[in-house]
């Protein structure tokens, strides 16, 4: 009774309709972004390609669970 109330007698639905196009919208737009950058990262050569393509690749080595422990500091 307590989670039908919660779900159809409050706006707990709209909410969460808002918050799909909200996420659905970024990822789209982050996609389309990401493909243009790493397109032109691979295809036009330009002063600092190697370091950025280094520093990419480096961040996604370092886990994320790792960086928690300064942020807890």
């Amino acid at each position: 009774e307590n989670y039908v109330s919660v779900i159809f007698q409050s706006n707990m639905l709209r909410y969460f309709a808002n918050t799909l196009i909200v996420a659905g919208l970024a990822i789209a737009i982050v996609l389309v972004a990401a493909s243009l950058a790493a397109y032109a990262a691979t295809r036009f050569r330009f002063l600092g390609r190697e370091l950025i393509m280094f520093v990419i690749l480096a961040t996604s080595m370092v886990p994320l669970v790792s960086l928690l422990t300064p942020f807890y500091i």
